[in-house]
C-alpha cells in the first residue's frame, strides 16, 4: 500500500504476542487471505515465502509487530480485495479449535483463522492469553457473529466478482499451460484426437483411420485398430512397475476400509474373467451388473471388458423391476449381484428381491452373487454361484483379448423421458480415448501424487467415466465411498477428504446445495487443505452454490471445473481447463477441443432466451416441458413446478420469437 492511503490493517496486542512466538519458532511470517477459516474469507499465517503469491494477489498492508525486526505482510487475492478494499481490518486472536487469528471488520463481524503453525504448547499458551470474542447483537438481540450470517455477506460480495482466474502458482504448475491447445485442436480435430489416442493408450494393432463420418449419426473412431480397455487400465501399469500403487481407497458405510492396489485389482479381474469364460460367457455376450459402491463393481466391469463381454450396470437405487427390464432388453446371459446392500444403516435384501423378478428370463444363465452385506439369500443350483468361490478356484491368468476399436464396451440404460429404458451404447477405442484425455487435462492430473474422488454412483455415466475408466486408464489413485453424504453424519465427505488427503474432488451441484443447507460448520470440522481442484457435474450450478463451494470447500484457493456432458457423449464436452481459463460462476466454460462454432451434427433454427427454466426436482420433467414448448404443444402435468409463471413466459417467448 502507498503511504498516502489510509491504514487498513492493524493488530491487537494479543495477536502481536502470538506472532512473536510463532516467528521465534518458524522465522519470518506472512498472512494470505485466500482461505483457511470456516468460511474461506480470512487469512492464514504462513512462514514467509511458503505461500507463493502471484499476479492476482495484492499487498493490502503490513503489520508492525513490536519485538520483530520486520513487519508481517498481509496479502489478499484480488477477488477478496474487491470486497474488502473499503474496510478497516483488525487482526486479533481468538480461542477455539485449531486456534489462530481473526479479522474484525467495523461492523463487528469476526472470522476465525486456523493457523497450522501452532504447536500444542503454543495452543495451550494461546488459550491462556486470549480474551473471548465479544458477541455482536442486532437491535432484536440476535447473534450477528454467527458464521452463517458472515458467510452470507461474504458470498454476496463475491457475487460481484465476474470471473475467477487460476492463481499464478496453480497456472505455473498446471499440466496444460499453453492456450495454443485450443487452436491446435480446432485446426485439425482428427489429427489432435489421433495424437491423444496414440500417446495416451496402448494399441494391440495401430489404427490408420481416425474418424469415419460418412454414415451419420453412426460415426466410427479408429476402426481398423485393436485395443483392450482392461489392459490399458491395469496390465500396462503393473508391467511398468506400478503394481503396488493404490487404485482405490474404499470406505464402507459403517467405516470399513480397504485398499486395492493395481496388482490386486488385476489379479481379481483375471480370475473373474476366467470364471465367466468357464460359465460360457463369450465376446459379445451381455453381462448385467447390479452392485453397490464396492470394489467388486470395478472388478466386474473390467473382467467383462477383458473378454469383450459388454456390461450393463444398473444403478443400485433402481428397483428390481428396472433390473429385469434392462436384462430383458439387452438379452443378458449373466448377472453379477450383491447378496444385500446397506443404505443409511438399513439392510436391503438385494438378491432376494431380484430373484422374484428374473426367474423366467430365457437368456439369463448365470447369476454371480457377491457377499457384501451378509444378507441371507437362496441360491438356485446350476445358475447361481458365489463370487468369492468362483475367483478362488479360477485360473489366475486370463490374457486381455484385443478388441476392434468399435467393439461394444458397455450399454447404459437411462429412464430418460420415455416410459421404457433408453439404451446408450459406447464402443471401445473412441470412448477410452475421450475419458482418458479429459480425465488428464480437465482435472490437471498428477498421477504420482493426486488422490481423486468422484462422488457419483458407478451406475451412472459419471461413475463409468470418472470413477472407473478415466482414472484407471491414467493410473491414478481414487477414493470410492459406499454410503450417502449425510450418513453416519453430515460431515462424512469432509472426514473422508481429510482421511485420504483427497486433492481433486468432483461432485454434483445438488450435493453442494445440500451441504450448503446443512451449514459450513460440518466442513469446518476437518482439514481440507489437501484439496487443490474442485469439479461439478450432472446439472448447471447456480452462482451462489458455486461461490459457497469455492469459499467453504476450496478455501478460495482451488479452481473449479464446471463440466457439461451427457450419457450420450461419454466424456466431458464443455468446461474450463483449470490452469488456462478463468472460471465464471454458473457457466461451464468453453467447448473442449471441438470447433469454435456449432458443428455439422445440429444447428438451431432459432435461439430463445430465458430468464429461468421450469424447474422441478426432476430434470426429465423439465426436458419434457421444453419439448412441448418448442413443438407448440400444451404441456401436461405442471403441478410440481417451482414457479409456473416461468412456463407461461417461455411459451410467450417461443410464440413471439423473442
Amino acid at each position: 500500500m502507498t503511504t498516502d492511503e489510509p491504514r487498513r490493517v492493524d493488530l491487537t496486542a494479543a495477536a502481536g504476542d502470538l506472532l512473536r512466538r510463532l516467528s521465534g519458532r518458524h522465522g519470518p511470517l506472512m498472512f494470505h487471505q485466500s482461505g483457511g477459516c470456516c468460511d474461506g474469507s480470512s487469512p492464514m499465517c504462513f512462514p514467509d515465502g511458503e505461500f507463493q503469491t502471484g499476479e492476482a494477489d495484492i499487498l493490502l498492508g503490513e503489520l508492525p509487530v513490536p519485538g520483530l525486526d520486520r513487519p508481517v505482510p498481509f496479502w489478499m487475492s484480488r477477488s477478496q480485495y474487491e470486497y474488502w478494499k473499503h474496510t478497516h481490518l483488525t487482526v486479533d486472536v481468538v480461542p477455539g479449535r485449531g486456534g489462530g487469528f481473526s479479522v474484525e471488520a467495523p461492523d463487528g463481524v469476526r472470522f476465525l483463522i486456523r493457523s497450522r503453525l501452532l504447536t500444542e504448547e503454543e495452543l495451550d499458551h494461546f488459550q491462556l492469553v486470549s480474551a473471548p470474542i465479544p458477541v455482536t447483537k442486532d437491535a432484536q438481540g440476535a447473534d450477528m457473529s454467527d458464521s452463517h450470517s458472515s458467510l452470507g455477506d461474504r458470498l454476496d460480495g463475491l457475487l460481484q466478482v465476474e470471473t475467477f482466474p487460476p492463481s499464478a502458482g496453480f497456472a505455473a504448475r498446471a499440466r496444460v499451460r499453453d492456450p495454443a491447445v485450443y487452436e491446435q485442436a480446432a485446426a485439425d480435430p482428427e489429427a489432435w484426437w489421433a495424437t491423444q489416442a496414440r500417446e495416451r493408450l496402448h494399441w494391440d494393432a495401430p489404427f490408420s483411420a481416425v474418424l469415419d463420418d460418412t454414415n451419420p449419426p453412426f460415426y466410427t473412431w479408429f476402426a481398423d485398430g485393436t485395443i483392450n480397455v482392461s489392459y490399458n487400465c491395469l496390465d500396462r501399469h503393473v508391467l511398468a512397475g506400478r503394481g503396488d500403487r493404490v487404485a482405490f481407497y474404499w470406505r464402507g458405510e459403517e467405516g470399513e476400509e480397504r485398499e486395492l492396489t493395481y496388482a490386486q485389482l488385476l489379479d481379481d479381474v483375471q480370475r473373474l474373467a476366467s470364471a465367466l469364460k468357464v460359465r460360457g460367457i463369450r465376446k459379445g455376450d451381455v453381462v448385467g451388473i447390479y452392485l453397490p459402491m464396492i470394489p467388486e463393481v470395478v472388478v466386474a466391469m473390467l473382467a467383462c471388458a477383458r473378454i469383450g463381454a459388454p456390461h450393463t450396470v444398473v444403478f443400485g437405487g433402481f428397483a428390481p423391476t428396472a433390473v429385469r427390464e434392462r436384462l430383458e432388453v439387452s438379452r443378458a446371459k449373466a448377472l453379477i449381484v450383491a447378496d444385500g446392500a446397506r443404505r443409511k444403516g438399513k439392510l436391503i435384501p438385494v438378491k432376494q428381491m431380484v430373484d422374484d423378478v428374473i426367474a423366467d428370463l430365457p437368456d439369463l444363465e448365470t447369476v454371480v452373487v457377491v457377499r457384501s452385506a451378509g444378507a441371507e439369500c437362496a441360491m438356485t443350483p446350476g445358475r447361481d454361484e458365489w463370487f468369492d468361490d468362483m475367483i478362488a478356484r479360477a485360473d489366475p491368468v486370463c490374457p486381455a483379448e484385443p478388441m476392434a476399436a468399435e467393439h461394444p464396451l458397455f450399454l447404459l440404460y437411462s429412464s430418460g423421458s420415455t416410459a421404457k429404458p433408453k439404451g446408450i451404447l459406447h464402443t471401445t477405442g473412441g470412448y477410452l480415448t475421450g475419458v482418458t484425455t479429459t480425465m488428464a487435462m480437465v482435472f490437471d492430473l498428477d498421477v504420482d501424487h493426486d488422490v481423486f474422488w468422484c462422488t457419483a454412483d458407478v451406475g451412472w455415466i459419471t461413475g463409468h467415466s470418472y470413477i472407473v475408466y478415466g482414472p484407471l486408464a491414467n493410473g491414478c489413485t481414487s477414493v470410492m465411498f459406499e454410503g450417502a453424504p449425510d450418513y453416519p453424519g453430515k460431515d462424512i465427505w469432509w472426514e473422508i477428504v481429510e482421511r485420504y488427503r483427497v486433492t481433486v474432488f468432483y461432485t454434483a451441484p445438488t450435493a453442494i446445495r445440500a451441504c450448503m443447507k446443512w451449514g459450513e460448520d460440518y466442513p469446518a470440522k476437518h482439514d481440507l487443505s489437501s484439496l487443490r481442484l474442485l469439479g461439478t457435474v450432472g446439472e448447471p450450478i447456480n452462482p451462489k452454490a458455486w461461490l459457497w463451494y469455492h469459499a467453504v470447500i476450496g478455501g478460495e484457493r482451488c479452481p473449479i471445473v464446471d463440466t457439461w456432458w451427457q450419457t450420450e457423449t461419454g466424456a466431458i464436452m464443455i468446461t474450463t481447463l483449470p490452469g488456462l481459463t478463468p472460471a465464471k460462476p454458473g457457466s461451464a466454460g468453453l467447448p473442449l477441443h471441438v470447433g469454435r462454432q456449432i458443428g455439422k451434427l445440429a444447428r438451431p433454427s432459432r435461439i430463445i432466451w430465458a430468464e429461468d427454466l421450469p424447474k422441478t426436482r426432476s430434470g426429465k420433467i423439465m426436458r419434457r416441458l421444453l419439448r412441448d414448448i418448442a413443438e407448440d404443444r400444451e404441456p401436461g402435468d405442471v403441478t410440481t413446478l417451482r414457479d409456473p409463471s416461468v412456463l407461461a413466459q417461455l411459451q410467450r417467448n417461443a410464440r413471439t420469437g423473442s
